[in-house]
């Protein structure tokens, strides 16, 4: 399942995709790995202006603590759909 989120509060909301959470529910990594002495991972993050949508996330979306509190509080709104099929599995 994917889910695509819309906020519906009238200020810009940044989700950070914390690693932990999102990337190991989802079973890949979205993370950006910094190179140098020590690699770092960041952590990716959908940046929604008041009253956009986002482009389709995996539903391990939902299990962030921020995401669940904002859709809880009426300040983001969560549209689930199924996954569309890899090509050529059609």
């Amino acid at each position: 399942m994917t889910v695509t989120l819309t906020n519906t509060s009238q200020r810009l909301r940044v989700i950070t995709l914390v690693h932990e959470r999102y990337c190991e529910v989802c079973g890949r990594c979205c993370c950006t790995v910094t190179l140098g002495r020590t690699p770092r991972r960041l952590a990716a993050a959908v940046t929604l202006p008041a009253g956009g949508t986002s482009d389709p996330l995996d539903q391990a979306v939902l299990d962030l603590p921020d995401v669940a509190r904002a859709i809880r509080a009426g300040e983001l709104r969560a549209d689930s759909r199924p996954s569309l099929p890899a090509p050529g599995n059609a």
